[in-house]
């Protein structure tokens, strides 16, 4: 028979392995914690860098159209003041030959000439119109940048402007699109607002988030950008954090409204 002895020996025994098997259940419990902590994190960093590639290849791909758009009304418009400007003047120039040749030999190749430059004018004319696309207006520039933003909840308020010069549908844009990856690399907004204010002075968009954490956009090179970008145009770009959120204003006033309604 086991002695009393050894039977206490081997309860103690049970109690110590039992001991070390539930400290070892705790540390398998904690460890699997972390491993399913670092998933989560990672799957949230995986998200917000997948999130952060599309903005950016969307917004290559609205720049690059931008260019592509700019360019092809750069030669319009040369082909239109050069070229156009020549045959003008020969035309010109033509007209006067005729009113005071007394020539009859020449009268029909003259006839001839100025029927031949016209139509070289009316095919430049038509070739300018063919080259010349019609650039993105400030909503058609917006519009993929607003519908891709999936980082958190995104709302529109007021009406986005119509009639805007060039470069401050660039700015605005530029803005925007700045702002918006700057809540995706820095935020962590729930909701984001982008309103638009047009006063009789001066445009002006907002562009507000509820995060709550530091923002560090603060004094990042985006900044600088955006304020550089707004100066050059005579505007203003304002920054205000605090418990709410942080908001990003830029302000334009309103000049030079003869301008196309266009985007180049």
């Amino acid at each position: 028979m086991i002695s009393l002895n050894w039977l206490k020996i081997l309860v103690a025994l049970g109690c110590l392995l039992a001991i070390y098997f539930s400290q070892q259940d705790r540390d398998l419990f904690k460890i699997q914690q972390k491993v399913y902590t670092l998933q989560d994190d990672s799957f949230e960093q995986l998200a917000k860098l997948q999130e952060q590639n599309l903005l950016l290849k969307l917004n290559g791909q609205t720049k690059l159209k931008l260019q592509v758009a700019q360019e092809r009304n750069r030669i319009a418009r040369d082909i239109h003041d050069n070229v156009g400007h020549l045959l003008s003047s020969s035309i010109i120039q033509l007209g006067a030959i005729q009113i005071v040749n007394h020539d009859s030999k020449i009268e029909r190749p003259l006839t001839e000439l100025n029927t031949t430059i016209n139509q070289a004018m009316n095919s430049i004319r038509n070739s300018v119109q063919g080259i010349q696309e019609k650039s993105l207006t400030l909503t058609q520039a917006l519009k993929p940048i607003l519908a891709n933003f999936t980082f958190c909840t995104l709302e529109v308020e007021g009406e986005i402007f119509q009639n805007l010069p060039d470069e401050k549908s660039q700015v605005i844009v530029m803005t925007i699109k700045e702002a918006l990856t700057n809540v995706i690399k820095h935020s962590d907004a729930s909701k984001v607002i982008v309103i638009f204010r047009e006063l009789p002075a001066f445009y002006q968009v907002q562009i507000k988030d509820n995060g709550t954490q530091e923002n560090g956009f603060s004094q990042g090179m985006g900044l600088t950008s955006m304020k550089q970008r707004a100066e050059e145009i005579s505007g203003q770009l304002h920054l205000h954090q605090s418990s709410e959120g942080f908001i990003i204003t830029l302000i334009l006033p309103r000049k030079d409204q003869n301008a196309e309604n266009s985007f180049s």
